[in-house]
């Protein structure tokens, strides 16, 4: 989440120089609606919590697929 944030924000302020976590999302990701401090940490913010719902709705789905409890029959 804070890799997310910080590509926001290095994005932002130094464009495609920037060295970022996740190269691949940059067009997905929210960016501020202007260089105030303010706009960017709000962007940041968005971000982090987008990568959060992500994550937790891949490892929620990811745990729901296994079948839930092994059945060994002896």
């Amino acid at each position: 989440m804070a890799a997310a944030a910080y590509d926001v924000a290095a994005f932002h302020l130094k464009g495609h120089a920037a060295r970022l976590n996740f190269p691949e999302l940059v067009e997905k990701l929210p960016m501020p609606s202007s260089s105030e401090a303010e706009d960017i940490r709000v962007a940041a913010q968005q971000a982090a919590l987008q990568f959060k719902t992500r994550t937790s709705s891949r490892i929620s789905s990811a745990s729901g697929s296994e079948g839930g409890g092994n059945s060994n029959s002896n």
